[in-house]
């Protein structure tokens, strides 16, 4: 509430001022400022007019935002742990099978040995959560892994880097959100200056209407003796 009387104070007072200036030019000049004096008023009136509405947009986006962002982080979430179960059901179907005794080929337990490795590592990535760089790093050292001789272990390395990079995308978005639901640091400039800004250009184009009403009377003043006669 104080906020606000204080720019009505400073809106009266800017008035006030600007009227005064304009009599004081006029006595001066013994007439009308110039026209070009008027077009510079127009313009900034006009420019911080757009200022409040760019300022007023960005402050309607920061209070809308929340919504969009908390279901973004819910899809977010969602998509962290579908990969967060696809890492841990391979984990432990290859170290399961890594350590079957019945294997009879040394490859294919190998295979399964590089593949449970491979998956508790991605698995231990994710445990930080999706806001943790782990599972990134993870996956940019992963992503152009080559493919390996067994069929099931390169079936289970491409689903689970597919799922990382799903979950890439969809937190990429989320950032995008996040970074929409704070100020820049422009808009916070604005914000500081847009008020006071508006309240002056507004008190100066009200000293425009003022000196064209005048200018009408003195016209109106000036052509009744020719009426007269």
């Amino acid at each position: 509430m104080s906020y606000v009387l204080a720019m009505m104070v400073l809106f009266v007072a800017a008035t006030v001022v600007s009227h005064l200036a304009y009599l004081v030019l006029r006595t001066a000049l013994q007439k009308s400022p110039p026209k070009s004096v008027w077009i510079f008023v127009d313009y900034v009136w006009i420019s911080a007019l757009v200022v409040t509405l760019a300022t007023s947009a960005a402050q309607a986006r920061v209070t809308l935002q929340p919504d969009y962002l908390r279901w973004h982080e819910g899809w977010t979430q969602s998509q962290f742990e579908s990969t967060q179960f696809v890492a841990v059901s391979a984990e432990r179907y290859f170290c399961e099978h890594a350590a079957d005794e019945s294997w009879t080929g040394e490859a294919g337990r190998a295979a399964f040995e590089r593949a449970c490795a491979w998956f508790t590592e991605m698995a231990d990535a994710l445990e930080g959560g999706y806001d943790s760089p782990a599972w990134g790093d993870f996956l940019d050292e992963h992503r152009q892994d080559m493919p390996d001789d067994d069929g099931v272990v390169q079936s289970g390395k491409k689903h689970a880097i597919g799922s990382l990079e799903r979950l890439e995308k969809q937190y990429a978005k989320l950032e995008e959100e996040r970074r929409k639901a704070e100020f820049s640091s422009v808009e916070k400039l604005l914000l500081g200056v847009w008020p006071p800004v508006l309240a002056l250009s507004l008190a100066v184009r009200l000293t425009r209407v003022t000196a064209e009403l005048l200018q009408q009377s003195t016209w109106a003043t000036n052509d009744r003796p020719n009426m007269d006669r």
